[in-house]
């Protein structure tokens, strides 16, 4: 395939990100996984998506934790006055909604591309948490129930659609650490939902200015998303060419350019398949234990440790920001290892988890023999060392769909995240039913040593069955695609002279000539 160049004036010339918009992208048969060229840019387009869906996740989890601390406020709010059971019923809502929609969410990135999906889930969200006080002040619990299940139906799609994008966007050895920095958002949005509420219903604005604020940066996300985000190198409208034939030639030619497409899910073989089932169960084992652990900790901090709304809100952060802080050299030091030839990938999938579930069990069980009670202490201590050790779960499960199947990896994160937001579900409803007197530490310690055992369980099964090798079924559902046409961006058109336009139109005449 002949590119169409622009550079029949000089001024045009000079613009190649204006050239490439013009021309489909080269597709290359090389499936071989490069050293990154030295002269790559230090930060490259790759990277820009990869900060933009870590923003993502950072705001999709200000909206997941603020209703944690925000709904102690709002309980004893004296125009809502709600009961412990409607507390309950308000904290779970977002995963009724949330465990419905994770299997359309790579479907619709096959169809429309992850950037569209991702955008409109958190503009919905965030026009969700713009109603969300009105909801509450005049429907009450039930209104306030509505507006949160369907937040979570539509950040469902969010975890699909971005294993779609890593999957075009990010080279294998370096989807350990830029896979860990993108779901590495959603720890550092806990953080600053937490944070941030405790601070803010503790002020004079009270609890609404949490959903106010959460929303209008929400809004300024999907702004920024419509003018940087993009579907994959193929259609990025100034990305380098040293940066899109390293992205293009370090995968194989299905995970990338849009040589094929997938046409339909080898659904059969998946779930027939014990590694798929060994990743499900991990994962399922992950949100079972981090779900209760979100929705109940500010909860458990209050009655037990008796902290206060703002110190509340600055305490449950702590366990979530050393999560975030871990995460990254984590990362590093786990791609290093692949690279270098020290582990294979699927023995450092297996130890990552190991260290994640099994070291936070530890934790949580240590908890769960009362040590801590009378120390608030050695609990935020207890509490931070489990959620610093489940950082590797980024290296982990996390991103093993993109190992099992880089092809069907958004059906795959559907397909599991389906399961654990189901059996997440159960967090927040059963534990009323355990902690019936909320400053009763012993009925508190039962929680937590079920947590542990769902960790310990749920890696043991990983060990057995899980594997990193590609699956066979993997090149399964596909068909050659139509190459794809870069777009030329809002900003980059704002910036093109007059005379670049008609060298583009001359161009585009010239081509349909030949």
């Amino acid at each position: 395939m002949t590119a169409i160049s622009l550079s029949r004036s000089g001024s045009a010339g000079s613009r190649a990100g204006v050239a490439a918009a013009a021309q489909p992208a080269a597709v290359t048969d090389s499936t071989e996984v490069l050293v990154a060229p030295a002269k790559l840019r230090a930060f490259g387009i790759r990277h820009l998506q990869c900060l933009m869906s870590f923003l993502c996740f950072v705001q999709a989890y200000i909206f997941v934790s603020c209703i944690s601390v925000a709904i102690v406020a709002m309980k004893d709010d004296p125009d809502l006055m709600w009961s412990d059971s409607h507390q309950s019923i308000v904290l779970s809502a977002f995963l009724w909604g949330f465990c419905v929609s994770p299997m359309l969410g790579g479907q619709l990135a096959q169809r429309f591309g992850p950037k569209a999906v991702m955008g409109v889930s958190l503009l919905l969200s965030s026009t969700g948490s713009l109603l969300l006080p009105a909801a509450a002040t005049l429907g009450g619990w039930q209104f306030a129930c509505a507006v949160r299940v369907l937040q979570g139906l539509f950040q469902g799609v969010l975890a699909p659609a971005t294993h779609a994008l890593l999957a075009k966007w990010v080279p294998p050895f370096e989807r350990s650490r830029l896979g860990s920095f993108v779901y590495g958002g959603a720890q550092f949005g806990t953080v600053l939902g937490l944070l941030l509420t405790g601070l803010l219903s503790g002020s004079s604005w009270g609890w609404p200015s949490v959903f106010y604020v959460a929303g209008s940066t929400g809004l300024l996300w999907c702004l920024s998303w419509y003018l940087l985000g993009d579907d994959s190198p193929a259609t990025h409208h100034s990305i380098p060419k040293e940066e899109r034939e390293y992205i293009e030639k370090s995968t194989t030619p299905a995970d990338n350019s849009g040589a094929t497409k997938v046409v339909s899910t080898p659904w059969v073989q998946i779930l027939s398949s014990l590694p798929v089932w060994g990743l499900t169960a991990a994962h399922c084992g992950q949100m079972v234990g981090y779900w209760t652990l979100l929705t109940q900790l500010p909860n458990y901090m209050k009655n037990v440790q008796n902290y206060a709304i703002a110190d509340n809100g600055m305490v449950s952060a702590l366990p979530y920001f050393t999560m975030w802080l871990a995460a990254l050299p984590m990362s590093f030091v786990s791609d290093a290892l692949i690279k270098k030839g020290f582990l294979s990938t699927t023995a450092m999938r297996k130890i990552a988890n190991t260290i994640a579930q099994w070291g936070g069990a530890v934790m949580l069980a240590v908890m769960g023999t009362g040590v801590n009670d009378d120390s608030p202490f050695l609990t935020v201590l207890l509490l931070t060392l489990s959620m610093t050790l489940l950082a590797a779960m980024y290296l982990g499960f996390q991103i093993n769909h993109l190992d099992l199947s880089p092809n069907h990896a958004p059906a795959l994160m559907g397909f599991t995240n389906l399961w654990a937001n189901l059996l997440s579900v159960l967090g927040p409803i059963v534990t009323p039913l355990i902690v019936t007197d909320p400053t009763n530490a012993a009925q508190w310690h039962i929680v937590f040593l079920a947590a542990a055992g769902t960790f310990v369980v749920a890696n043991a099964l990983f060990l057995l069955i899980g594997t990193a090798e590609q699956q066979p079924w993997n090149e399964l559902g596909l068909e050659p695609a139509t190459p794809p046409t870069r777009r030329v961006s809002p900003l980059a058109t704002i910036s093109l002279t007059a005379d670049e336009l008609r060298a583009a139109d001359m161009d585009a005449k010239l081509k349909d000539i030949s």
